[in-house]
């Protein structure tokens, strides 16, 4: 055979190898539950592990769901490398109405709730949120971001 010459039979081996190894594809309901999962996630450290509403997803199969959602977590209070894009945070978050479904999101993946911004999403998906005028200014810096994904959906601020 010459060099850099591949036969038809290895073409074909190598097309079927790199088929097997793609994920399974995800029907658009679970694809939902895990774009809710990660709408009160402020950013994810291991999307590869990102389970949806409801658990028992697979290794993989999350960040697979979602790769189509997800861009670069950029802000310096991201804990995490990636995130849902904004405008799914709010389709998703308007599947959310109320405090139970928000709670059963969040308890999907306690592994990736951390961060001081984290902890003020969910104040406000809860609804126990720190009136305005009692939040320090890093807080306010926090909170105008949660604003940007939640306003849509939730009063911000009550007078």
């Amino acid at each position: 055979m010459n060099q850099g010459y591949r036969t038809a039979a290895e073409v074909l081996a190598t097309i079927a190898r790199k088929q097997s190894e793609q994920p399974a594809p995800v029907d658009e309901e679970r694809r939902r539950l895990y774009r809710q999962a990660a709408a009160v996630l402020v950013s994810l450290k291991e999307p590869e592990s990102v389970q949806p509403v409801g658990g028992q997803g697979a290794y993989g199969e999350g960040e697979h769901a979602l790769e189509m959602d997800l861009i670069p977590a950029t802000g310096r209070d991201f804990d995490g490398k990636v995130m849902l894009h904004p405008d799914a945070r709010r389709q998703a978050i308007a599947e959310l109405p109320t405090i139970e479904s928000r709670q059963l999101a969040l308890n999907a993946n306690p592994q990736e709730r951390t961060g001081s911004i984290q902890r003020q999403l969910e104040r406000y998906l809860l609804n126990a949120e720190i009136p305005l005028d009692e939040q320090p200014p890093e807080q306010l810096d926090e909170t105008l971001q949660i604003v940007t994904w939640l306003a849509e959906h939730f009063p911000i601020y009550r007078p």
